[in-house]
């Protein structure tokens, strides 16, 4: 996971936060590499939820250009 974060083929992780606060936990050491390599970090299902909404909201449509 982590080499996928360092390469930029993440844009997104949702990564909810752990019991206790050990730096050797995956999460912590997967949240940390997300936030040092610019990549959006979610700690929160909720927040997850919500940007998963807004993206499903969006549509996009295409038009044919006419030539003249």
């Amino acid at each position: 996971m982590i080499d996928y974060i360092r390469n930029g083929q993440i844009a997104l992780v949702v990564n909810t936060m752990t019991s206790g606060k050990r730096k050797e936990r995956d999460g912590f050491q997967i949240r940390r590499e997300s936030v040092e390599n610019g990549v959006a970090v979610c700690t929160s299902l909720d927040t997850a939820e919500a940007i998963l909404r807004v993206l499903e909201s969006r549509s996009f449509e295409l038009e044919a250009i006419q030539a003249n």
